[in-house]
C-alpha cells in the first residue's frame, strides 16, 4: 500500500487542530506498524520509514472531544487502521 501523501489529522470538537503528512513514495506491506511521535520526543526517534517525529507540535491531542483519522492523499478518510497511544 502506498501511503505517500496520506495524513494523520486530529480534530477537537470537530475543529481541525493538527496534521502530519507522510512524505511521498512510501510503500508498506499489510501489517506494517508506523509510529509518529510528537515533537516533545527525542529527535533520535526520527528513523523513517518506521518512525517519524513531527516537529510542528509538542504533543498529540487527547480527550473525549478529540478524534484522530487517517486520510488518503485526496483528503478522504482511509479504511486503513490507526491506533493512538498516549505516553506520559
Amino acid at each position: 500500500m502506498e501511503i505517500g501523501g496520506f495524513s494523520i489529522r486530529q480534530n477537537v470538537s470537530g475543529v481541525p487542530v493538527t496534521e502530519f503528512k507522510f512524505p511521498g513514495r512510501m510503500i508498506f506491506r499489510a501489517g506494517t506498524f508506523i509510529t509518529v511521535f510528537s515533537g516533545a520526543c527525542s529527535a533520535e526517534l526520527h528513523q523513517p520509514p518506521a518512525q517519524f517525529v513531527r516537529e510542528d507540535s509538542d504533543r498529540w491531542g487527547t480527550g473525549p472531544g478529540c478524534t484522530t483519522i487517517l486520510c488518503n492523499a485526496k483528503g478522504k478518510v482511509s479504511r486503513l487502521y490507526i491506533h493512538v497511544t498516549t505516553f506520559v
